[in-house]
């Protein structure tokens, strides 16, 4: 069954590419891509990266580019489904090199389960990153605590993590920095995309709501999943927030993911980064492709 999710979008050389996370027949995760011209209709275009063997999924993908060099983190599934965060560079955004492991769980108790979900971003002269991770040994011990951890790296390969959680309860998040505000969208399910926000990216308010399902399409959108801000980069200011949502194909539910996208034409970010140039009012939800 379609199952779509956690994209990543650009837009270079007058074309919006997408990478976003797809199951397969064989019920294995693998990293897709897609162009468009208008970052609503897309044609897809293939697998762009594969879990190197021996492992089981690859998905998740977040990009840098830096210095005509792209930089693919993505959650790679190991023994168990127990994640870790691997590492693909590019050349032209389409041939990818064979991922290698770059973060790993511990040697915190607050992250001893797994490692997943990245997203990165190049700030201050230095890869950021914040990602998924939660307490427990393996795959059956209970989890108590969703926690997002951080760590920053001066090549992008070798990391070094904070020693604490820097939020807690959530998971799946994208991080932006805007008008030197940190921005947090945060996967909120059935409660909709949540905001929250930091001065230095350590430590965060949760402000909320910022768009729920019911604003969009209720009879199609079950909850939120895997938010993506994008940025329009010839004005650094927010422009749609694309994200994986599930579809109502009997009681099979977030086994059908698509991935919509919400144009963000308003000043509803303003409360929370600052005045920004007046785009007119929010748009609605569009599904893009299964």
């Amino acid at each position: 069954k379609p199952n779509i999710y956690a994209p990543e979008v650009m837009f270079e050389d007058g074309t919006y590419k997408m990478w976003y996370g797809g199951g397969g027949t064989d019920i294995r995760d693998r990293i897709h891509y897609a162009e468009s011209e208008d970052g609503i209709n897309w044609i897809k275009k293939g697998v762009a990266v594969e879990a190197p063997t021996p492992h089981y999924n690859a998905n998740d993908p977040t990009i840098v580019k830096l210095n005509d060099k792209y930089y693919m983190y993505m959650t790679v599934s190991e023994i168990d489904l127990l994640d870790r965060i691997y590492l693909s560079t590019s050349i032209d955004g389409l041939n990818w090199d064979t991922p290698i492991k770059v973060l790993e769980k511990g040697p915190y108790d607050w992250n001893s389960r797994f490692v997943s979900r990245p997203t990165v971003i190049h700030d201050d002269n230095m890869f950021k990153m914040w990602y998924d991770t939660t307490n427990g040994t393996d795959y059956f011990d209970p989890i108590t605590q969703d926690n997002i951890g951080y760590a920053t790296s001066v090549d992008g390969i070798t990391w070094e993590k904070h020693p604490t959680p820097v939020f807690n309860g959530y998971r799946a998040i994208d991080v932006k920095k805007i008008q030197g505000t940190y921005v947090m969208l945060i996967q909120g399910a059935w409660e909709g995309t949540l905001i929250a926000t930091s001065t230095n990216g350590l430590t965060w308010t949760q402000q909320g709501t910022l768009i729920s399902p019911e604003q969009g399409n209720p009879s199609e959108i079950l909850g939120h999943l895997t938010p993506f801000l994008f940025i329009d980069s010839s004005t650094n200011n927010p422009k749609t927030i694309y994200l994986g949502a599930g579809i109502p194909l009997g009681s099979s539910g977030y086994a059908n993911n698509a991935i919509y996208s919400y144009s963000l034409v308003g000043g509803e970010l303003e409360g929370f980064i600052g005045e920004l140039p007046s785009l007119g009012i929010w748009g609605w939800f569009k599904n893009l492709f299964k």
